[in-house]
C-alpha cells in the first residue's frame, strides 16, 4: 500500500501547482482541490482476435474520493482477515473476480455459500463509501466490421480514450458551482491501473499527447498527471475493480444466453444478476458499448 499513498503524495503536490493544467487554484490558503482516485481494470482482453468466449472487450473504473480511500481499504482488509486469516497479510494475497466466482487459487478452500457472501460483501462496499462506476465496451466483431478490415488500433486504446472522455466529462460536472471560469477548488482524478505490459506504454502515450496537444486537451482536463500502472496486489481499490469488472463481463454473457431458445438459468447466473443489478448498476454513472 505504501506504493499507492506516494502516489497520492504526488497527486496532492501536483494540484498544489494546478496552474500547469490550467486550473489555477485561487484564494488557497481558504480552498482545497478534491481528488478522486479513478482504479481501472479489463475483462474479455483477447487482443484484436475475435473469440466466441470473450465478444466484449470491458474496460471498468470505479472512482473513490479520497476521503472515503481509507476507510474502503480497512473494509476490504478486514473482509480478508474474516474469510481468509493470516494468509490475507501475505504480499501476494488479492481479491480476483474470477477466483472468487469459481473457487479458484485464494479461494479453493471456501464453500460456494462463503464465496458468495464475500462476493456480495465486497460489491455492497461500492454504495457504502460513494464509489462510482464507469464503463466502457468495445463489440469485437463490430468494431472489425467498423473499420472495414483495415489496421486496426487494439480495443483496449480505444475504450480508454472512450473512458478518458467520460470520466473527465463526470469531472466536469463536479466543479463547484462559483459561477468562474477557473474555479478556486477544481475537483480533479488521477488514473490508476492494474499492470498490462501489452497495453501500458500504449496508454500513458495516448494520454500524454492527449493531454499536450490540440483540441484533445479537453479530453483530460480535470485528470491529472498519467495512468499510473501498479500491481494489483498492492492495491485494494484496483482489487475491487477487477471484482466489478468480472461482473460485468459474466453478466452480458448471461445476458445474451438468455436470448437463446431453451437456454435455463443457473444458480450462478442468478447470482451474477444479483450482483451486478442489485450492488453494481445502482452506482453506474455512464456506460457504453460500442461501435
Amino acid at each position: 500500500m505504501a506504493r499507492l499513498w506516494r502516489t497520492l503524495s504526488t497527486a496532492f503536490t501536483l494540484l498544489a501547482h494546478s496552474s500547469r493544467i490550467g486550473l489555477p487554484i485561487r484564494n488557497s490558503h481558504h480552498t482545497k482541490p478534491a481528488l478522486y482516485f479513478f482504479y481501472i481494470d479489463e475483462s474479455g482482453n483477447s487482443g484484436i482476435q475475435l473469440l466466441p468466449t470473450e465478444p466484449i472487450h470491458w474496460l471498468i473504473a470505479v472512482g473513490v474520493h479520497t476521503r472515503a480511500l481509507r476507510a474502503l481499504e480497512t473494509e476490504m482488509l478486514d473482509l480478508a482477515i474474516h474469510f481468509f486469516g493470516s494468509r490475507a497479510y501475505d504480499a501476494g494475497f488479492e481479491f480476483h473476480g474470477v477466483d472468487l466466482f469459481s473457487g479458484r487459487r485464494e479461494c479453493n478452500a471456501l464453500q460456494p455459500r462463503e464465496r458468495v457472501e464475500l462476493y456480495r460483501a465486497l460489491a455492497a462496499i461500492l454504495s457504502r463509501h460513494g464509489c462510482a462506476i464507469f464503463v466502457r465496451g468495445i463489440d469485437k466483431a463490430a468494431y472489425r466490421a467498423h473499420t472495414g478490415g483495415g489496421r486496426r488500433a487494439h480495443p483496449h486504446a480505444v475504450a480508454f480514450e472512450r473512458l478518458l472522455r467520460c470520466i473527465n466529462g463526470w469531472l466536469a460536472c463536479q466543479q463547484p458551482a462559483d459561477g468562474s471560469a477557473s474555479p478556486s477548488a477544481p475537483v480533479v482524478g488521477l488514473l490508476v491501473a492494474d499492470e498490462q505490459r501489452e497495453v501500458d506504454r500504449e496508454t500513458v502515450r495516448g494520454f500524454a499527447h492527449w493531454r499536450d496537444h490540440g483540441s484533445r486537451a479537453s479530453t483530460t482536463r480535470f485528470l491529472v498527471d498519467t495512468v499510473h500502472y501498479i500491481p494489483s496486489m498492492d492495491s485494494w481499490p484496483l482489487q475491487l475493480a477487477d471484482c466489478v469488472s468480472y461482473l460485468r463481463n459474466r453478466y452480458e454473457k448471461v445476458m445474451r444466453s438468455k436470448l437463446v431458445p431453451g437456454y435455463t438459468l443457473t444458480a450462478a447466473d442468478e447470482e451474477i444478476i444479483n450482483l451486478w443489478e442489485n450492488f453494481c448498476a445502482p452506482v453506474v454513472e455512464d456506460e457504453e458499448i460500442w461501435p
